[in-house]
């Protein structure tokens, strides 16, 4: 059951992830790239925060918040190269 439940979840965020391309191209004609990208990652943040707040796993350490931050460092770099190459 728990390994049916993993690949729905998994092709629910593919189906979501398809979808933001279609999304995407629209709001760029009607804002900057680092807006877009700024906006998408303060949601998903606090999207994210509130999840694991509320299973009760929200309990960063130190070591944790540095990995985060390094992470999140480079995903936003791999997609502000994606985003730039959608709008152009």
């Amino acid at each position: 059951m728990k390994h049916t439940i993993a690949e729905l979840m998994l092709l629910l965020s593919v189906a979501f992830w398809g979808a933001s391309f279609a999304l995407t191209k629209p709001l760029l004609d009607s804002m900057g790239v680092f807006t877009f990208m700024a906006s998408r990652f303060v949601v998903g943040g606090i999207v994210l925060i509130l999840a694991l707040s509320l299973l009760g796993k929200f309990k960063p350490d130190k070591q944790q918040i540095k990995g985060g931050l390094v992470t999140g460092i480079l995903l936003f770099l791999a997609f502000i190269f994606h985003t730039y190459g959608l709008k152009y």
